[in-house]
């Protein structure tokens, strides 16, 4: 199965949330109707990066790097991946 790395972010919260899927824009969707949880709170989440991994281990490795970075090392993060832009114009506005 092929697993996907993703950040999206809540500009109501200015915040970034990493995850992994097979499929980041479904997973976006659950996120943004999610009941309960931490992406209950700060909609609409919007999906600004995401990179294709292969394998749920390293999928799983990339995540974990990422959710220990910094609001600023995630921004840094993406400029330096930045093919895994999903919406440039959102990232733009992100002060870095």
């Amino acid at each position: 199965m092929n697993f996907y790395v993703y950040i999206i972010y809540s500009t109501s919260r200015n915040i970034f949330y990493t995850g992994i899927s097979t499929n980041p824009i479904k997973r976006l969707q659950y996120h943004n109707n999610a009941k309960d949880g931490f992406t209950s709170h700060g909609r609409p989440w919007q999906l600004l990066w995401s990179t294709y991994i292969g394998s749920r281990s390293d999928a799983e490795a990339l995540e974990k790097k990422i959710k220990n970075l910094s609001q600023q090392r995630k921004i840094h993060f993406m400029k330096k991946y930045h093919d895994g832009i999903y919406d440039a114009e959102l990232f733009n506005s992100l002060k870095s």
